[in-house]
């Protein structure tokens, strides 16, 4: 926490004192363009940026300055009033739209803050009851004798809240992420397990959309240290994804293999891939590629956000390549954290 307020003291300073020099150099061109034409209106540049980064105090402290500037440069350029009482009018309404503006911003900011605590609390507290019911669900599973017709709604309660623990995590992680704030827990992981359990996670989906899943690994080293929870999120994203895309009776496939130090991943799938168009926006929060889903529900369009940051976040990259109608290929590599060298997709 020390630290943490350390750092939030040294970015206030660099943010105040890029306020004090735009100021400086607004009040530069204020006096050598003179006092016929008005640059008062720029000064609130400096003040929106310390107050949006700083608070209001500071934005209060940087009008302030703006006016004693802006006076500096009117008794510089010996501009004459015919009263001083002009003057100090002039400089009090000045300073009167400076603290406004600087308040209406502050207000603004510590809305945006507010709302969006609001919504990580109660995506928070979201995890709780998800996670509830599908434990709920696994014991029904296990300890109840079923029809099929029974464990086909049980199959799909399953597979509703399992997603919906996913996207809860997704979408608590993407600030931190975005931030480069996210905690990474780097230890030796057994790969192969890892893979397999991503596999064994997506299995019931896959089952359900009559997907079969193939796995493929070659050369995969002994000792790989990663984050073991953040690549298992990766791989169960974009398989889902694929299977999502994907026909009955079609094939989605992980490919793993060790090379130099890195592990390059290949999820494959057979479905209905995209145009080379849609490109560009591939990795756009919230962008959905196909209608519907094979069950009528859309995805939320955060799958491959997420995993692309995540990917970064580890240290790698990620590419994809798809063909309309013939399917897609997403590639991406993660360096060993304790392996020297590091290379991007191929």
């Amino acid at each position: 926490m020390k630290i943490n307020h350390i750092l939030k003291t040294i970015l206030y300073k660099y943010y105040f004192i890029l306020a004090l020099a735009l100021v400086c150099f607004i009040g530069f061109l204020d006096y050598i363009t003179g006092w016929e034409l008005q640059f008062f209106i720029f000064y609130l540049l400096p003040i929106g940026i310390i107050v949006w980064f700083g608070g209001l105090f500071l934005g209060i402290l940087v009008s302030l300055i703006s006016i004693f500037t802006w006076y500096s440069i009117d008794i510089f350029t010996r501009h004459q009033h015919a009263s001083v009482y002009i003057f100090i009018w002039n400089g009090g309404i000045r300073f009167i739209v400076f603290v406004t503006v600087a308040f209406f911003i502050f207000k603004i900011r510590s809305y945006q803050k507010t709302y969006k605590d609001f919504v990580d609390f109660i995506i928070h507290d979201l995890r709780v009851p998800l996670s509830t019911i599908y434990a709920a669900v696994k014991n029904l599973e296990d300890f109840t004798s079923l029809d099929k017709k029974q464990k086909e709604i049980l199959t799909i309660c399953k597979i509703a809240s399992q997603r919906g623990i996913t996207l809860v995590n997704s979408i608590l992680d993407f600030s931190r992420l975005e931030s480069k704030k996210m905690p990474l827990d780097i230890k030796n992981i057994n790969l192969d397990a890892g893979i397999t359990s991503a596999i064994e996670m997506v299995s019931v989906y896959a089952n359900n959309q009559k997907v079969k899943l193939e796995k493929h690994l070659e050369s995969l080293p002994k000792d790989f240290y990663t984050d073991y929870s953040l690549l298992l999120r990766i791989l169960v994203n974009l398989l889902s994804n694929a299977i999502k895309a994907s026909a009955n009776g079609c094939i989605v496939s992980i490919c793993v293999t060790g090379v130099e130090g890195n592990v390059i991943f290949n999820v494959i799938d057979e479905g209905k891939g995209f145009p080379r168009l849609a490109t560009s926006r591939l990795f756009r929060k919230f962008n959905q590629f196909h209608e519907k889903e094979k069950d009528g529900m859309l995805g939320s369009g955060l799958g491959l956000v997420f995993c692309k940051l995540a990917i970064e976040e580890l240290g790698g990259s990620i590419k994809i390549e798809s063909q309309e109608n013939k399917g897609t290929k997403v590639t991406f590599s993660i360096p060993n954290k304790n392996f020297p060298r590091s290379v991007t997709c191929p």
